[in-house]
């Protein structure tokens, strides 16, 4: 417990980190600010994979308010390329689901998302960025090695695709049929070594553009 409560009381975090910009925003210390909350919502809320289709169908205004309100997402994390026209984001969920081997509070990638800019498709997935990072930051803050996602397994074809998609980014499913079948998901984790305290494939340090205890429009401030 204490790794995971130095992870939520790390401030706000903004900077660079293998040549893409990076935005963390936590949620669950001090409230935020209307403002920022209300910047939350749109980004995640409208976002649209190619072609135009929303990002997720069942991602509105008011279920990311929702979660917001509730306290079940403990940070938002954007990542963007440095011309700004390939991005993707997500949102961090610091929980023991099922009780896992361990029984701690592991972090989760929610509600992740890449769109980009017609015809700006970068050679460098932000995804895979997104997924270093988030990787890079949970050893440095809680000494995990691993992060973990779910995967709908409502929809046969779709949940063969994301696994697929996923497991491209290193991740493993998961053996844990009891968790699936409560959850309706598949569970899949990805584990890194750790070389002179850097997770493999990721980089030893984030470079740090801004790192604020405060901001004016916020007290609090992914993925």
């Amino acid at each position: 417990m204490e790794q995971t409560r130095k992870l939520l009381e790390s401030p706000i975090r903004e900077g660079w980190f293998q040549e893409f910009h990076y935005e963390l925003i936590l949620t669950n210390g001090d409230p935020l600010s209307p403002q920022v909350k209300e910047d939350i919502v749109q980004r995640i809320a409208h976002r649209k994979r190619e072609g135009g289709m929303p990002c997720f169908r069942t991602t509105t205004e008011e279920s990311t308010r929702q979660n917001i309100e509730s306290g079940i997402v403990n940070a938002y994390l954007f990542i963007e390329n440095k011309d700004k026209t390939d991005r993707a984001s997500c949102s961090i969920q610091i929980h023991n689901y099922c009780g896992l081997p361990g029984n701690k509070n592991k972090v989760w990638v929610f509600d992740l998302c890449r769109t980009y800019d017609k015809g700006k498709k970068g050679l460098i997935s932000p995804t895979r960025v997104l997924f270093d990072w988030v990787q890079q930051y949970t050893w440095t803050e809680t000494k995990q090695r691993s992060i973990y996602l779910m995967v709908d397994n409502t929809v046969k074809q779709e949940h063969d695709i994301l696994v697929g998609v996923y497991q491209g980014y290193g991740f493993r499913v998961m053996q844990h049929e009891e968790c699936s079948k409560q959850l309706k998901r598949t569970i899949m984790v990805r584990t890194r070594r750790v070389q002179g305290g850097t997770i493999r494939g990721g980089r030893k340090h984030m470079k740090k553009r801004k790192t604020y205890k405060k901001m004016k429009t916020m007290k609090k401030s992914h993925p």
